[in-house]
């Protein structure tokens, strides 16, 4: 039987900061993780919502000899008008609810490491800036025109679910900045890919929300677990806690010991459970043409232009071949392989 490989990130030993697997994917992710945790070069990671961008860039600064903090940050929540002074800080004075210095997240994190999140969602204007940091590594505190420059000593990690080069051609990205920042690189598969690490995550969950409530800790049916497997879990790890959660609780309501296919169907209402249509089912479906088209997108990150050169085809063709009405098959493949900022949509 296969060992179920628990990871612990940081001090806090809660379940939320566990990296939990038994896939092949999850522990060559973790071989690269490691290998790269010494580097003091950016790191990007891609990755959809849900998959544990931040476990491993926590673990990326773990398994550093880095002193510093670990400090983190969605830049999707950041105020445009608030974007220096919350990364470079500021001094008393510079701005309305500026009354004493402060320093920025970059200084929190020196020595140690900053994880700027959602960096696709980042303006133009706030991309320029965080470029010039990048480059003169150093930065002056909003309203400071008198102290020499801080230096800065943080590495940098970026995660986003969006897909930057297409961004790029689009002009929502600079460039120059993911040059910067894609110098390393990290994929987190989607669960959808590693379905083996369903059950052993699916106990985790239960054990840790048991503990968490100070509750009886329920078995979950076999039924239930072939179930889970089936589901294409479009929100990944993050939907599937979710759910586990909510099942649990619907299970104990219902003076239940054991939770039961049923408990989950109540929750997962996107497709009906068990019933989803798998991926190689999809791809196996698929007519030559349908196969080709597929397979240039998957090659190229679903970058419509690129996908007509990877195929030696003019401009245009893989859009125009998009726009027309396609089988479920090929349609089943775009409702589980979503791909945010993709221009398309097979429909």
């Amino acid at each position: 039987m296969k060992a179920t490989n628990t990871i612990v990130s940081g001090d806090d030993m809660s379940y939320r900061h566990h990296i939990t697997y038994r896939s092949h994917n999850i522990s060559e992710l973790l071989k690269m993780v490691d290998e790269m945790a010494s580097l003091k070069r950016p790191v990007l990671i891609y990755g959809e919502t849900g998959t544990g961008k931040e476990l491993v860039a926590r673990r990326l600064h773990e398994t550093s000899s880095r002193q510093g903090k670990f400090v983190a940050e969605n830049c999707a929540t950041i105020p445009e008008n608030l974007f220096e002074s919350i990364l470079f800080g500021h001094v008393r004075g510079s701005h309305d609810g500026a009354y004493r210095d402060k320093k920025g997240l970059l200084e929190l994190a020196s020595d140690g490491t900053i994880f700027l999140d959602e960096i696709g969602r980042l303006p133009l204007s706030q991309q320029a800036k965080l470029l010039r940091v990048l480059q003169e590594n150093e930065i002056r505190r909003v309203g400071d025109d008198r102290s020499d420059p801080i230096p800065i000593t943080c590495r940098f990690i970026f995660a986003t679910k969006q897909n930057l080069e297409e961004m790029v051609d689009e002009g929502l990205f600079l460039e120059d900045l993911l040059y910067r920042i894609d110098i390393l690189q990290i994929t987190v598969p989607p669960l959808r890919e590693r379905m083996e690490d369903i059950q052993c995550l699916t106990k985790l969950f239960i054990k840790n929300f048991a503990e968490e409530g100070g509750w009886d800790q329920l078995r979950i049916s076999s039924d239930a677990m072939a179930a889970l497997k089936s589901y294409m879990w479009p929100g990944n790890v993050r939907e599937l806690d979710s759910a586990v959660c909510k099942a649990l609780l619907l299970a104990r309501r219902d003076g239940d010991t054991e939770i039961q296919k049923w408990h989950f169907q109540k929750i997962c209402t996107s497709n009906e459970l068990g019933k989803s249509v798998s991926p190689q089912t999809a791809i196996a479906k698929l007519t030559d043409i349908q196969r080709e088209v597929w397979d240039s997108l998957v090659a190229t990150k679903f970058m419509t232009t690129k996908a007509d050169q990877y195929r030696g085809k003019s401009k245009g063709t893989t859009s125009h071949f998009l726009s027309k009405p396609i089988n479920s098959a090929l349609k089943a493949l775009f409702d589980v392989y979503k791909v945010p900022g993709s221009k398309f949509n097979p429909v």
